[in-house]
């Protein structure tokens, strides 16, 4: 979980740079690596044949219907982190990446309870 704790706080400072693209990448680790540690949690590994994928099928099938609404949040900004990572710059604006970061922040208050 120190992976995700990191990654929020690196997220935030990037996001104060204005330095967007960054900050939803960051903000998005924070939560797979929360998301990881739920499923190590669990007793549960990941392939690495599934990567970012897997860990969203994970979660929403472990969160179900009460958390539909963040795990689909999560699947949209995996798809936006490949685009910034391998395609575009400048692609997030200042409401993306800080939706970004309102849900990992939400995500990993939500990993303490599970």
């Amino acid at each position: 979980m120190r992976l995700a704790e990191r990654d929020l706080k690196t997220a935030k400072e990037l996001f104060n740079d204005e330095n967007y693209d960054w900050s939803l990448v960051i903000a998005y680790n924070a939560i797979l690596q929360a998301g990881r540690a739920i499923m190590f949690k669990t007793g549960y590994g990941l392939s690495s044949s599934y990567g970012h994928l897997g860990v969203v099928r994970f979660l929403h099938a472990v969160m179900g219907e009460i958390s539909k609404r963040l795990v689909t949040f999560i699947d949209r900004a995996r798809r936006k982190r490949h685009r910034v990572v391998y395609e575009e710059v400048g692609s997030v604006s200042h409401s993306e990446a800080e939706k970004c970061l309102k849900w990992a922040k939400e995500f990993a208050e939500k990993r303490k309870t599970l």
